[in-house]
């Protein structure tokens, strides 16, 4: 299982993720993989409420599932 974390502070920061979710669609083509986007999950964590933006993110068109814990 791989994790990753991005700090996201703005609809920007927003924009770059989706935009990196949306990469992995080559990465799959080139080394023959698929991610199951139904076992795939965001897990958002805030440390200061007035950054405190949710954002749905997708993966081949499927809303990730947005959890409190994992």
């Amino acid at each position: 299982m791989m994790d990753s974390y991005r700090e996201i502070r703005t609809e920007a920061d927003s924009a770059e993720l989706q935009w990196d979710l949306d990469a992995l669609r080559e990465w799959e083509t080139r080394w023959q993989m698929h991610f199951n986007p139904e076992k795939c999950q965001v897990l958002q964590m805030f440390t200061n409420k007035r950054f405190h933006r949710k954002h749905l993110y997708n993966l081949h068109g499927h809303i990730l599932e947005d959890v409190d814990s994992a």
